[in-house]
């Protein structure tokens, strides 16, 4: 099974932080068949963002920006990660606007 991998930097002035993307790509079904993606937002210096799993249920974990500028920034990785997880999956749906096979 080929991984396949990105990674860019955003919020240079000052809140810098990166953000990874990793994929199986498509297996042909569920998760038994080992397909995944994973996402990885990593803060350096202290970059205004939250990453924390639910206390409810463990299961969620939710992103918080505080501040315009870290909004924005935040806004334009998770685009630029949806981007690529779709190039990087290979899937004939790569581009968005169309709808999944399912």
């Amino acid at each position: 099974m080929e991984m396949k991998q990105d990674s860019a930097q955003f919020g240079e002035s000052g809140f810098p932080f990166e953000i990874a993307v990793q994929t199986t790509g498509l297996q042909g079904g569920d998760a038994s068949h080992g397909g995944y993606v994973e996402v990885t937002v990593t803060d350096h210096d202290g970059f205004a963002v939250a990453a924390k799993p639910s206390q409810q249920t463990g299961e969620v974990v939710r992103l918080r920006a505080s501040g315009d500028l870290e909004m924005l920034a935040l806004a334009d990785g998770l685009e630029w990660a949806g981007r690529r997880l779709r190039e990087l999956i290979g899937s004939e749906h790569a581009t968005s606007g169309q709808e999944p096979p399912w």
